[in-house]
């Protein structure tokens, strides 16, 4: 049984290109990098977008750049976890 198990986990693998299984935690980048400032459920910025452009550059003067600082998968994966927060 664990062998059939082995064999569907890693077909997925092979299928998802590993995506499925690897990959960047959105919520968990989300938590480290950007609850402070916007909160939990994404509401202390109103009118805030998150896009992949503003986390790489940043919002002058109170947002920082995270281009260097994160991997692009991380941005995208925070990109997407905070989009689905509103």
């Amino acid at each position: 049984m664990k062998r059939v198990i082995g064999l569907i986990v890693g077909g997925m693998v092979l299928l998802s290109g590993g995506a499925a299984f690897a990959g960047a935690d959105g919520k968990a980048v989300y938590e480290k990098k950007c609850v402070f400032c916007h909160g939990a459920d994404g509401k202390k910025a109103p009118g805030v977008k998150f896009t992949v452009d503003a986390v790489k550059k940043g919002k002058p003067p109170k947002m920082p750049a995270y281009e260097g600082k994160l991997s692009d998968e991380e941005i995208k994966a925070v990109v997407d976890y905070a989009a689905g927060l509103k």
